[in-house]
């Protein structure tokens, strides 16, 4: 639930900051994007090498083609955002190239996981009703998941509202004109 807890979180910031307007909210969605991207990459890849490791020699099916899209579309979004993490830190300005990979590849990654996790539902549908422990499970890793969803929705208000409001406008400098200004 850590896992989808996060690439659910990390889906609604880097949304936030690729289609919302500058904002004090947009500042805390870009330090909550990366310190969440950051924070859990360990267990996001022990995730996908664990399952990975479970699930490898299983015959191939759809369920198993979207995990495997999904697992690399994942390592592609971890290099591609820890790339554009290092850009952000240390220049001016990101590459437009990673900046563009890893937008397209954070758009594929909820599709691709609903569509997992909804063939993988789906198909253990018949298992689930003879087993009641497997649909306990299913109900908590929703529940999980929404509760993460609230508490990342709560610490974003609680923050933004943290972060001091610039001044609109800023006092014009002594001696700034126009004509002075144009001839620099």
């Amino acid at each position: 639930a850590l896992t989808a807890a996060g690439l659910v979180l990390l889906t609604v910031t880097g949304g936030w900051l690729e289609f919302a307007p500058f904002s004090r909210a947009s500042e805390v969605q870009l330090l909550l994007h990366a310190s969440i991207g950051l924070l859990l990459l360990q267990a996001m890849l022990a995730y996908l090498i664990g399952h990975w490791r479970v699930w490898w020699r299983q015959r191939m099916n759809a369920e198993l083609l979207l995990g495997y899209l999904l697992g690399t579309v994942f390592l592609l979004l971890t290099v591609t955002g820890i790339v554009v993490t290092w850009q952000a830190l240390a220049g001016p300005r990101l590459g437009r190239g990673w900046h563009l990979v890893h937008l397209v590849a954070g758009l594929a990654i909820p599709l691709l996981l609903g569509a997992h996790l909804v063939t993988a539902w789906r198909r253990r549908s018949a298992q689930a009703a003879r087993a009641p422990e497997l649909t306990a499970a299913r109900r908590r890793f929703v529940r999980r998941v929404a509760v993460a969803a609230v508490a990342a929705a709560v610490v974003v208000t609680t923050a933004t509202g943290l972060v001091p409001e610039p001044p609109a406008s800023q006092p014009i400098p002594v001696g700034y004109g126009l004509p002075a200004y144009a001839q620099q």
